[in-house]
This record gives C-alpha cells, sequence and structure tokens, in this order.
C-alpha cells in the first residue's frame, strides 16, 4: 500500500475528527456542515493540499465522495457503515474504516495485518473476528450442525431430544464482537469436534440453556468461552460414565478368569487325592503277610518314589496357585489405580478370590504334610516286617525326610 494512501487516509481523518456535523448519506457519499467560513475556507485549503477531491454543495455543507477512486483504498465511514456492507469479499481487499475507536483503521489483505493510527495491532481481532463470523455462519447454518436452516427468517434451527426444538437467530449485518475476544479459537475447536456425536449433543444442550433468554448469535459468540467449558466437564463425565463401566465390567471380568483357573486347580488337587488312602491301604494289605525281604524293599522303594511324585505335583501346583495370586494382585492393583470404582467394591470382589487361594493352599499343604507323615509312618511300619539291622532303619528313615525336606526347601 503506498504511502501516499496511507497519509492522505491520516489527514483526511484529522480534518473529519474535528468536524460536529458530519453525515453520510446513501452509500459512501460524506458530508460536512460547516457554519464557520473561516473554517470553511481552510477545510477547503487543506482538502486541496492533501489532494482530496470534494465538492462545494453551496449550503454550507461539503461533500466528500469516499470512493477508491478519490481515496485511494476502499473506505468505510465508521463501524457501522462498515458493518452494514461488509460481506466476504471486503475481507479479500485492502480497506479501511475513518472512524474506528478514536483512530482509524487500515486492513492490508497481503500481509493480514490490522493497523490502527498506522500502528501495527497484533492483539486486535477486529477484522479477523469478521472473517471467522462469516466461517461460523456457514458452519452453523450446514447440516453438520443445524437441523435447517431457515433464510427467509434468519434462523438457524436446532433440537436435542432433552431439550427439544431451539432457534438462533442472526442478522444480515456484521454483529459487533469485542475485538479483544478471539472467535478463531473457538471456531477452530468446533470444527474439530463438529463431528462427534456425543459431543455435539452435549454442546446443543448447552447452547439452549445458555440462550434461554436471548437467542442472538451474538449472545452465542460471547458465550461461547463457558458453553464450551461446561460442555468439556459434561463430556469428561460422559466418558468417565463409559470407563467406569468397561472397568466395572474388567472387574467382574477378571474375578471370573482367576475363579476359573483356581477350580481347575482345585479339580486336579481332588483327582490327585483320592488314590492316596487306595494307594497306602493296598501296600498295607500286600505287606502285612510278606516276609519276603526283596519284594517288601521293592514296594518300600515304589510306595517311596510314587509319594514323592504325588507331593513334586502338589509343589507344582501350588506355584501355580502362587503365578495366579501374584497375576491377580497385579491386575486388581491397576484396576485400583484406574479404573475410579469404589475402593470398597474392588475390595469386595478381591477379598473372594483371596479367600479362595488362602483355601486351595491349606488344602495343598495339609495333603502334602498328610502324604509325608503317611509315607513316612507307612515305610516305618515296613521296616519293621524286615530283618534288617536298627541302624540301617534309621538311616532309611532319615533319607527319606532329608528328601522330603529337601523338596519343600526347593519350593
Amino acid at each position: 500500500m503506498a504511502n501516499n494512501i496511507i497519509d492522505k487516509l491520516a489527514n483526511l481523518f484529522h480534518l473529519v475528527k474535528k468536524i460536529e456535523n458530519k453525515e453520510l448519506r446513501n452509500v459512501s457519499d460524506l458530508f460536512l456542515r460547516i457554519d464557520e467560513q473561516d473554517i470553511y475556507a481552510k477545510l477547503e485549503a487543506d482538502l486541496n493540499r492533501f489532494g482530496i477531491e470534494y465538492e462545494n454543495t453551496g449550503t454550507g455543507e461539503l461533500y466528500i465522495p469516499l470512493t477508491i477512486h478519490n481515496i485511494g483504498i476502499k473506505l468505510f465511514f465508521d463501524l457501522r457503515h462498515f458493518s452494514r456492507l461488509c460481506d466476504k469479499d471486503t475481507l479479500d481487499n485492502d480497506f479501511a474504516i475513518l472512524l474506528f475507536a478514536d483512530s482509524y483503521l487500515i486492513y492490508r489483505k497481503a500481509e493480514s495485518k490490522t493497523f490502527i493510527g498506522g500502528v501495527d495491532s497484533q492483539d486486535n481481532y477486529f477484522v479477523e473476528n469478521a472473517h471467522y463470523y462469516f466461517d461460523l455462519l456457514t458452519i452453523l447454518q450446514s447440516d453438520r450442525f443445524a437441523e435447517y436452516w431457515d433464510s427467509a427468517h434468519q434462523e438457524i434451527v436446532i433440537s436435542t431430544l432433552e431439550r427439544g426444538v431451539f432457534k438462533i437467530t442472526y442478522q444480515s449485518e456484521l454483529p459487533n464482537i469485542d475485538m479483544y475476544f478471539r472467535l478463531k479459537t473457538y471456531y477452530d475447536f468446533l470444527l474439530r469436534i463438529i463431528d462427534k456425536r456425543d459431543y455435539m449433543v452435549l454442546l446443543k444442550n448447552e447452547i439452549i440453556d445458555f440462550l434461554k433468554t436471548d437467542n442472538s448469535i451474538v449472545t452465542l459468540i460471547t458465550k461461547l468461552k463457558p458453553i464450551f467449558e461446561v460442555t468439556d466437564r459434561d463430556y469428561e463425565l460422559l466418558i468417565k460414565q463409559f470407563s467406569f463401566e468397561n472397568f466395572k465390567n474388567k472387574l467382574y471380568a477378571e474375578k471370573d478368569k482367576y475363579f476359573s483357573s483356581l477350580r481347575d486347580l482345585l479339580s486336579k488337587i481332588l483327582t490327585q487325592s483320592i488314590s492316596i488312602p487306595i494307594s497306602i491301604s493296598a501296600s498295607i494289605f500286600v505287606t502285612y503277610s510278606l516276609n519276603s525281604l526283596p519284594i517288601l524293599l521293592m514296594i518300600l522303594i515304589a510306595f517311596s518314589i510314587y509319594s514323592f511324585l504325588y507331593i513334586h505335583f502338589q509343589f507344582l501346583l501350588l506355584n501355580d496357585v502362587n503365578e495366579i495370586e501374584a497375576d491377580y494382585i497385579r491386575d486388581f492393583a491397576l484396576i485400583k489405580e484406574n479404573s475410579g470404582l469404589n475402593k470398597s467394591d474392588i475390595i469386595k470382589e478381591e477379598s473372594k478370590i483371596d479367600k479362595k487361594i488362602r483355601t486351595i493352599k491349606i488344602t495343598i499343604w495339609i495333603l502334602i504334610l498328610s502324604v509325608i507323615i503317611l509315607t513316612i509312618s507307612f515305610v516305618y511300619y515296613l521296616l519293621l516286617q524286615v530283618t534288617i539291622t536298627m541302624s540301617f532303619k534309621i538311616i532309611l528313615l532319615t533319607l527319606l525326610i532329608a528328601i522330603y525336606g529337601l523338596r519343600m526347601i526347593l519350593t
């Protein structure tokens, strides 16, 4: 943009600002009424000096056409004039507003910069808001947001199951939006979430609640911040509710999984335990009237190996129980930490598994100790049937006890 255009605009602003009686007529005709002749003459001289075309109406008024031909840039008289005529095409070109917040405004499209009084105003979002107002209006009128758009009555119609049908009104003119409020932030956020169905239902509910007393789009824009804040909170609660149900289902699924594993282990324990009394009874019956030393020793060795293997398998089952216990402690710790479920509910389910594990562990240990005691007793009984030295009998018993003790230590 040429410096002479900026200078011409600045000079025109300072001239017009001094005149109290000024009026915009038609679309771009600025009339200045001046009663004092000396002021009138000075104004004419200044306009001539700055190269600004004007016309003396002969009735005490000066007429200045606010045209590109005269000023060198598309010029609006004030905010109202701009709001009435602004459209997307306006924002795609350079333009200026002669009277803007006690100064003048210039917008340079190539740089997307706004200058107020010739100074770059980075924290003033007046022009940017105008851009995003039209973009926002387009989104709100689309079927991605609205049920339908009534252009004749300038209404955007939305509805939800909870709140019913609601109409948002808008006007053809660009509304007055706080120039220090950045509409782009909320427009960009709306674009990101507009296809999230659950979020949009909550958002529309909040829009209806916030706009009950004033359903204009201006009110919607000014309340976008609290509307999104409340919607975010409600959406977070909704997501947590889904997470809560998922974790709750996972809690019960985890409990059922561990119960199933423990039931399988218990079944194995009971299956193996059934053969113990049969084996011992049969061994005692066979050896009761048997006097052959080799046969008695074979029965002794066979029964000792059998009981050792049984105890070994019980220890393997005990290891399985310990692994299940470690897994369940880890999984339930994660559920406690991340689920948000009531701690008492988690502890209740946890205690059920704890009780089951303790019962199985006690059962295994009872069986192991019972088999060890019965085996040692049977071996002692068997040794009484054979004619070997007492010292050798003691050595055999000691060796047997040592083997069982070593297996328990290795566990």
